[in-house]
Order: structure tokens, then sequence, then C-alpha cells
């Protein structure tokens, strides 16, 4: 189980408008947590250091910019950003803040980390509405000399990494976590009229997030890498239906539309190979028990009592669903992994340009 206490403090030890002041980004990280009743922010090292490496490209000690432009990840687009007024800037964002604090006075660590994950951008685009810096927000980049990738996905990233240093040394305890559900074609192909289809894919993306579940209250919803749950309207079911929190501008309206794929992928803060199988076992048990209560409503509904029917949907259900799951540790004993542990998931020399590519990063 997470300490949401300390995931809130990862998720906020970067203002999100970082980017308008590098220079006094930790003071205003700082001051923005404490209206919301967190303290030590700018603590926060080992998940930022990580979820740094991962985002962004290498870069010269020494190397500043001020920021003056947002660029697409995968192309060359690219937006320039001039004449902001970071003052209205600053002063919007603590306002928000401020607002958020008496919101959630009473929540516990968990409902507060949730609640800030899911409405922060919502009230500061809210907030900002009509301002020339307002159509920026959700892409704010978390370094304005790789000005690729936002802040958000930043926070995010660093909120699922369990790491901290300990004498400089790096440590960390993860795992990259994958589980899918099937067979798709067959089941999908079953399908005789278009109602069919489209009820074959709310079920698996239903039943997709039925096994996040075990992610979701074991670690939170930035745990999951893929999908990106944010906005998705399942989640905001489970946010208001299960968690009680309110959701600004909530997607529960289209909760009937399947959105989730029949997979995702988790960072998880754990390596150890039991513990990750009881995820996995707790993962799957979630949806063969939501399969047995679905199949037990229908049946009172329609008042199918037969034994004869009920044996008929027990074959049916035999085979479905296959589940399958795999994790990869970043830990191999007591120490993190190298780039010589994957040798079996390169071919040939892709591993040699590796260890030369790292050798060069090492100066």
């Amino acid at each position: 189980m997470s300490n949401f206490a300390e995931k809130l403090k990862v998720f906020l030890h970067d203002p999100v408008d970082k980017c308008f002041g590098i220079q006094t980004h930790i003071a205003r990280a700082k001051d923005y947590a404490e209206k919301i009743g967190v303290s030590d922010v700018d603590k926060v090292r080992g998940p930022d250091i990580i979820a740094s490496c991962m985002e962004r490209s290498l870069l010269p000690r020494g190397i500043t910019q001020d920021f003056n432009q947002i660029r697409h990840p995968l192309s060359e687009g690219k937006i320039d950003v001039s004449g902001i007024d970071l003052s209205e800037v600053f002063s919007v964002v603590g306002e928000v803040f401020e607002e958020i604090g008496k919101e959630i006075s009473g929540y516990d660590d968990e409902r507060k980390f949730l609640y800030i994950w899911r409405n922060l951008l919502e009230k500061l685009i809210e907030r900002s509405s009509g301002k020339p810096w307002c159509g920026y927000i959700p892409l704010l980049p978390a370094d304005t000399r790789v000005p690729d990738h936002s802040i958000w996905e930043h926070l995010k990233v660093s909120s699922a990494v369990n790491a901290y240093l300990y004498d400089s040394e790096l440590m960390q305890n993860n795992s990259l976590f994958l589980f899918t559900i099937g067979p798709v074609q067959s089941f999908i192909s079953q399908a005789r009229k278009t109602q069919d289809f489209f009820m074959g894919s709310f079920i698996l993306s239903y039943l997709t997030f039925i096994g996040m579940k075990e992610i979701l209250n074991r670690y939170g919803p930035t745990s999951i890498i893929y999908p990106d749950l944010f906005r998705q309207p399942l989640m905001d079911w489970f946010l208001e239906r299960e968690k009680k929190i309110d959701v600004q501008n909530s997607n529960l309206r289209f909760v009937d539309i399947p959105t989730i794929p029949n997979r995702f992928v988790a960072l998880i803060p754990e390596s150890d190979r039991e513990k990750i199988k009881e995820l996995a076992e707790g993962a799957k048990r979630n949806i063969f028990e939501e399969l047995a209560c679905i199949r037990d409503r229908i049946l009172q509904k329609l008042d199918l009592n037969e034994q004869r029917i009920k044996e008929a949907i027990e074959k049916q259900l035999i085979d479905f669903p296959q589940i399958y799951w795999v994790a990869i540790s970043w830990r191999k004993g007591e120490a993190n992994i190298g780039v010589d542990d994957l040798k079996d998931y390169f071919y040939g020399d892709e591993l040699a340009k590796w260890n030369n590519f790292w050798s060069f990063c090492k100066g």
C-alpha cells in the first residue's frame, strides 16, 4: 500500500507554474503546498531524478533557458510564448491552492491526492479563463531547456516512482507491470450486429478497469502509465462513486463508452516477486468476482433461475476472460539493474550500442 502523504508531497515538489520562474520555483512550490497543509516538498529528490531521466534529453551542466517555447514531443511543431504577466500567473495559482486547501481540509491523504490529481488542472483553467496564457496551462513544460513534455506528466511520473537518496546514492524499488485481458478478436468476432460489437468492446473495457482497481486502491491513478486515466469516464466514476471525490468537469456521463483498451501498463513500487504475484492475483480475482456479480444480476433481473441456464452460462465463462501479466523489476537482487541485465531484451549488437551510449553519458 502506498504512503499517499508521500505521494502527495512528490506530486507537489514542482509548482505547475515552474517554467515561468525557474529561479524561484522551489519557494513557490513550498508556498503552494503549505496552503493545503503539505510540507517538505523541497526535500523530494529520488523520484524527481528518475522521472527527469525518463522524460528529457541529456544536457551539459550549466545550460539555462528562459521559457519562450513549447515543443511537440514527436514533430517539429512548436508554440512561441511571450508577453506573459508573471505576477498574474503566480497570483492565480496561489488563489487556486488557497481554494483547494479549504475544500479538502477534512480529507485524508489519499482523498487529498486524488482530488488534486484530478481537479488542479481544471480549476486553473477555470480561474484563468480569458487570460492570454490560459491555453498554455495543459502544456506548460517541466523543463524550459527541453520544452517537449509537460509539468503534469512529470508530476504524474514522479509520484509513481518509489526512490530516495541515501548518502548521495540513488535507491529505488520499482517494476514495470503489464496486465492484459483477452481474447479480443475471437470475442468481438462473435458479434452479430452493431450493438454486439459495442457491448463486446465495453465489456473488455470495463473488465480491464476493474483489474486496474487493484493498482488504484494500492498506489493511486498516477501509477497507471498506459492508458492515461486523467479525464477517463470510468476513472471519474470510480472517484465520484467509490472515493466520494467531487470531480470538476466530470466525464461521468460518458461512462458507458468503451474508452479503456484491453491492457494496461503500470509503474509499481514493488520488486518482490511474491508481492507482485499477489497484486496480479488480486486484479484477476476482482475481474472474476465482478463477472459473477454481473451474471447473478442478469439472472435475477430476467428471472432466469433454472439450473440448466446457470450451467450454460458457467460453460461460456470457463474460457473467458483469458488473463496474462508480466513484470520487469528495476532491481536485481540488492542492486539496481544495469544495461547488461537487459541482454535478453535486445538483438545482436543493440546492447553494445546502449553500453557505448551509457559510457558517453558518464563522460
